[in-house]
């Protein structure tokens, strides 16, 4: 073939100004043992060309990448619902900690008791109002985890 011939192609390959029949014929002819001196250092160039188009990805590189997707989807919806949940604890801490009128009226009594009778009743309001609230609270944590619960599993879904 025409070393001046090449050498028009190569230039006008590295324009990208050649045609696929062009291209062909300039991988042709760096598959040559034979080549002019100033045109060997192409030939890596063209032998790696012909190499990578034999290259293919192996039979399970879709199940691979799915898999992967499905992976870090699952991590990432995981992460959401702990935030979530520690989202709904705090507030629901903050929630029952918050103290009611009840225990407000308390808190401002004024009354100095002396006799060990009047302690033991108001210790055993206080603490029957103290239980009542917490009740209260639990019922309420206990409501919003199943409203979490459901939220969870149709998001989930």
């Amino acid at each position: 073939m025409n070393s001046d011939r090449i050498k028009n192609l190569l230039d006008n390959y590295w324009l990208c100004n050649t045609s696929v029949q062009e291209e062909e014929e300039l991988r042709q002819f760096f598959t040559q043992d034979n080549l002019p001196a100033d045109l060997i250092k192409y030939k890596t160039w063209f032998d790696y060309q012909i190499e990578e188009r034999n290259c293919s990805l192996g039979s399970d590189f879709n199940a691979n990448i799915i898999e992967k997707i499905k992976t870090k989807h699952h991590f990432r919806m995981r992460r959401i619902l702990n935030i979530a949940a520690s989202i709904i604890l705090v507030t629901g801490l903050w929630y029952v900690m918050q103290p009611n009128a009840a225990q407000k009226q308390v808190a401002l009594k004024d009354e100095i008791i002396t006799s060990p009778e009047e302690a033991y009743k108001e210790t055993k309001d206080v603490l029957l109002l103290i239980s009542q609230n917490i009740n209260v609270g639990e019922d309420m944590l206990i409501e919003n985890m199943k409203k979490m619960e459901s939220l969870t599993t149709t998001i989930i879904e």
